[in-house]
């Protein structure tokens, strides 16, 4: 399982995107608890987002809320996240609204739609 990032705030956006979607392309596999996409979900699994949350700050009440609704939640914990609000509710919309085999290409339209570029994708390992 890849590393969560432990202080975004270092990073830049383009940094931020490279990471999640090198998380997401890596994983290819949504993260689910119950039937529902999660921060956190079951077998170490974890979403766009789920991947930047430090372990010592993720709570489980963050579970059913948006990027925007949690980081008003829990942004005091968080508030190197907050500038990069809109990259990360559309890289979430990609983990929740597409099945895997769609994200690389979905990625890249986030990509062009913020000014970032997306390096080749890496091998997706098949889900188990």
């Amino acid at each position: 399982m890849l590393e969560t990032i432990t202080n975004p705030k270092r990073y830049t956006e383009q940094e931020l995107f490279d990471k999640i979607a090198t998380h997401l392309l890596t994983q290819n596999e949504q993260a689910l608890s119950g039937g529902d996409c999660s921060y956190r979900g079951a077998h170490g699994l974890m979403c766009a987002v789920g991947c930047v949350i430090p372990d010592e700050v993720y709570d489980p009440t963050m579970e059913g809320t948006g990027v925007s609704r949690m980081l008003e939640a829990f942004g005091n914990k968080l508030p190197e996240l907050t500038p990069h609000e809109d990259l990360l509710s559309a890289l979430q919309g990609v983990h929740d609204c597409y099945d895997p085999t769609q994200w690389c290409h979905r990625l890249r339209d986030t990509a062009v739609a913020f000014g970032l570029t997306m390096v080749p994708a890496p091998m997706a390992v098949p889900a188990p």
